[in-house]
């Protein structure tokens, strides 16, 4: 979920920044070249996401593994459903924001739950 803020520009950035129609913005955010901020997501930007249909709950993903970049920001790497679609064959790494932000159920094999949560569950 990168962060369009602008308090981290220096005033030409801006200057183009804002030239820029919203398009543009959503092209130059999104095109993940390099490591960029991201948005610090909070439960009210999660619920008016869902009831304006940007998150929805018709799609999973299988989180297989977390890896770090550069920066030490954590990302997830998750197989989607979709198919060999891209150079990761299926493969793509979800930043921990855009994790927080589209989530809206998790589920774990009964196996990953700790033994406390177990009894508490009767499982």
């Amino acid at each position: 979920m990168p962060s369009s803020k602008t308090e981290d520009m220096n005033d030409a950035e801006i200057t183009r920044w804002e030239a820029l129609s919203e398009k543009e913005q959503q092209q130059q955010m999104y095109k993940l070249d390099e490591p960029t901020a991201e948005m610090v997501i909070t439960q009210e930007m999660r619920q008016i996401a869902f009831d304006n249909y940007t998150t929805t709950d018709d799609h999973g993903l299988h989180i297989i593994g977390t890896a770090k970049n550069q920066d030490g920001n954590t990302f997830y790497k998750v197989k989607n459903s979709w198919g060999n679609y891209n150079k990761y064959n299926g493969y793509f790494y979800a930043s921990k924001p855009y994790v927080n932000y589209k989530t809206m159920s998790i589920m774990v094999h009964k196996d990953a739950i700790p033994q406390s949560i177990k009894e508490k569950l009767e499982l």
